[in-house]
């Protein structure tokens, strides 16, 4: 059996035109208001990142205009302001992803939950590298203009934020 992935995770697939439907009936759940409100911290930069792939015209957000490239380095003030800007310019988008990541998370969950009644353990897998939306958004947890194998920035593993970093990924998986 073959998946046709552009039918499943291309912007326009019918999955997403059955999920943008799904958003727009469901948007104002209490349940949804309350999972990005309990997970902000950690969806909103990987939302705003995908928002700035398309302000910017590539996934490389080296390639970026500066702001952009180096929003969680800016001043809270500054960085605040540019946040703004981009959720005027993409707020649908912002959301919907943050719909998607509920959706999904809470499918694991009742999955989890079905297995365990039935004896069946269900293990995470941790991704042992970063993805470019939490290198972006956690300038501070990197190591400088230095690299490991497969050219991945090196953590600061004396970083307060590069311990947060590993903290959230662990508890998430």
């Amino acid at each position: 059996r073959t998946v046709n992935y552009p039918n499943i995770v291309e912007k326009y697939s019918k999955q997403e035109e059955i999920l943008r439907k799904i958003y727009a009936r469901e948007k104002s759940n209490p349940e949804f208001i309350k999972f990005k409100t309990e997970n902000a911290e950690r969806l909103e930069p990987k939302a705003l990142y995908r928002a700035l792939r398309d302000i910017n015209h590539t996934h490389d957000y080296k390639k970026w205009n500066e702001i952009d490239k180096n929003l969680y380095s800016l001043p809270k003030i500054e960085r605040e302001k540019r946040i703004a800007e981009i959720y005027k310019w993409d707020s649908f988008n912002i959301d919907f992803y943050k719909f998607k990541q509920f959706l999904a998370e809470n499918d694991l969950k009742k999955a989890k939950e079905m297995l365990n009644k039935k004896g069946l353990k269900l293990n995470g897998d941790i991704i042992c590298g970063l993805s470019y939306d939490e290198i972006w958004s956690h300038p501070n947890a990197f190591l400088k203009g230095q690299t490991i194998k497969w050219d991945l920035p090196a953590l600061d593993l004396d970083s307060k934020e590069a311990e947060q970093l590993i903290r959230e990924k662990v508890n998430i998986y």
